[in-house]
């Protein structure tokens, strides 16, 4: 989770066209304020001050293409910020888990329709990023518990910290970010569009949010 630039003027023969033509007007000014007509009385403006006009609009263009250019060029390097959204398909709670740092928050157990927790932010992706590749993922499992009546089987698992390949494609609008966390204790991340975040991948019940 190539950006534009704009050429660097190394002489006169790489100027661009709006440039260059910038360069000529001015140059035939100079030359017209030589020239000027006296006693002008048709009315007409002397030639020195249409090509002064002629500058000020070629300038007004010029200034115009170069802002057009650096705001599309700002637009292309601007990074995607990915909300973190957790599932938790485990027996157990997620006491807390982070990605790349940030912190995704805990986790109950997930449900056939939600995943267990909620949106947090967020991680920070270039548009340049291509799957596959690589977050890191710090979590820390909760206690095991019973019910009824409610006892802990297992106490707290002490903090883990993983690898975590992000696969499948990128959608057009990147949202999200998804951190997995399967029974069998391996961890899964994809990134969802706007439409997102995804519906659980396993559809699981539970009896409390602490117990299946």
């Amino acid at each position: 989770m190539s950006s534009t630039q704009i050429p660097a003027v190394a002489g006169r023969g790489h100027w661009p066209a709006a440039t260059s033509h910038l360069y000529t007007v001015c140059r035939n000014t100079r030359m017209a304020e030589h020239f000027t007509v006296l006693g002008n009385s048709s009315g007409r403006k002397p030639a020195t001050m249409r090509l002064k006009q002629t500058i000020r609009w070629t300038f007004i263009a010029v200034v115009g293409l170069l802002a057009i250019g650096g705001m599309s060029a700002c637009k292309k390097e601007e990074p995607y910020m990915l909300g973190i959204v957790g599932y938790n398909y485990t027996d157990r709670a997620v006491a807390n888990f982070g990605v790349n740092g940030q912190g995704g928050g805990n986790l109950e157990l997930s449900t056939p329709t939600a995943g267990g927790g909620g949106t947090t932010c967020c991680v920070v992706m270039s548009r340049s990023t291509k799957t596959p590749f690589s977050v890191d993922v710090k979590y820390q499992m909760d206690a095991l518990e019973s019910y009824p009546p409610r006892k802990i089987i297992e106490a707290a698992a002490p903090y883990k910290e993983v690898q975590v390949e992000v696969k499948g494609p990128i959608p057009p609008d990147p949202s999200y970010l998804e951190i997995h966390f399967y029974p069998d204790g391996h961890i899964e991340a994809a990134i969802s569009g706007s439409d997102g975040p995804s519906p659980p991948r396993l559809k699981l019940e539970r009896r409390l949010p602490f117990v299946r």
